[in-house]
């Protein structure tokens, strides 16, 4: 009989797991929508959102062979999932192995969705872009990958805004070397961004937007915006977990194999993993690539043998600063700024196509 795997989450982790396992198990994807969204697309779709016609795929054409339930994992005990359905059902579900790759959880939906179908994603990315056409001061809480980018494509697409971008460290872009994190504030500066490192936004309070204001910062600062894009970093989804299974920072323990500590036959993957790492979206391929190699020794019931290592202070990055260009640090390069080379890597498509491609689909 052919051996199941059931995964949960329809993000990067999970959609490339299930598309490299369809073929060989019986797969089954539980995620709460109907669409796979490329992550790194989304400062284009909110600038650009007939962008997102592509960058969202339906997961029906992503995973032809696979199946797929909508709804949103509630409880996981010993290998069963308590999932709940759209209609407020729950049910129950189990396979031979599981794959936990539910991602994480950020301060507004428009971030990273957390229910809802691809229409509506694409209406909430048009509705979002006519406010940013109609907002003259815009305010990005975060100086993350996510909110460097959306100020390098708002620079780009609209010019003439009045952009701050409040960041609570002293730089931008924590994770990668200091060099690629000036080079991103000397862009943004140049094009009239204004910086402010070391503060935090206290009003509004966390993930709220309002339709214009008076923000206020944990320095005594008043800054007033026409719309506010919260980028700080997300939380780990994993609430179907009580709190003692998890670290500290709600992450789910796991061994170098990237099992969930005591239990061989369930692996956990991505943000939501407890490594000494950095959540970027280029170690969930790595990720990947493990997890394949250790399901199908398990399914045959051989002992997996693939490890990960951690990324523990890699510095690798690539960020676009608008379509032509960006900064990077690449492993045996170090810095690059070299506008066409980004641009053949990431900014010309926010690796839409490349995600495309690797899902089978018309690019």
């Amino acid at each position: 009989m052919t051996k199941s795997v059931l995964i949960y989450g329809g993000g990067q982790a999970g959609v490339k797991l299930a598309k490299a396992l369809e073929e060989v198990a019986s797969v089954t994807l539980v995620s709460p929508l109907d669409y796979y969204e490329v992550p790194l697309a989304l400062p284009r779709n909110l600038v650009e959102p007939d962008f997102a016609q592509r960058a969202l795929v339906p997961l029906t054409e992503a995973l032809p062979k696979a199946r797929l339930i909508q709804g949103q994992l509630t409880g996981f005990e010993e290998g069963t999932g308590m999932v709940q359905l759209p209609n407020g059902e729950a049910m129950q579900v189990t396979a031979n192995v599981s794959v936990l790759a539910t991602g994480s959880r950020y301060a507004t939906e428009l971030t990273r969705a957390q229910s809802g179908n691809r229409d509506s994603r694409i209406a909430q990315f048009q509705d979002t872009a006519e406010a940013l056409q109609q907002a003259q001061r815009i305010l990005i809480v975060g100086g993350g990958a996510i909110g460097v980018e959306l100020a390098g494509e708002i620079l780009q697409d609209m010019p003439g805004k009045d952009i701050t971008l409040v960041e609570s460290s002293a730089g931008l872009l924590p994770g990668t070397s200091r060099k690629v994190a000036a080079t991103a504030r000397d862009h943004l500066q140049k094009g009239g961004v204004t910086l402010r490192f070391n503060d935090r936004v206290i009003e509004p309070a966390f993930g709220e937007t309002p339709a214009g204001g008076v923000a206020k910062t944990a320095a005594g600062e008043e800054l007033p915006f026409d719309l506010i894009f919260w980028a700080v970093g997300g939380r780990p989804n994993t609430s179907f977990l009580p709190p003692e299974a998890l670290t500290g920072e709600g992450r789910i323990p796991v061994d170098d194999l990237l099992r969930m500590q005591g239990r061989d036959d369930t692996y956990v993957l991505g943000d939501i993993a407890a490594l000494e790492e950095a959540k970027k979206a280029i170690y969930v391929n790595s990720h990947i690539k493990v997890a394949i190699k250790n399901i199908h020794a398990t399914l045959k019931g051989e002992a997996p043998k693939a490890r990960y290592k951690a990324q523990t202070g890699n510095d690798i990055m690539l960020v676009t600063l608008g379509r032509n260009g960006g900064v990077a640090h690449l492993p045996g390069i170090g810095r690059i700024t070299t506008g066409w080379l980004i641009r053949m890597f990431k900014a010309r498509d926010m690796l839409v196509g490349m995600t495309r491609k690797a899902l089978k689909l018309v690019a």
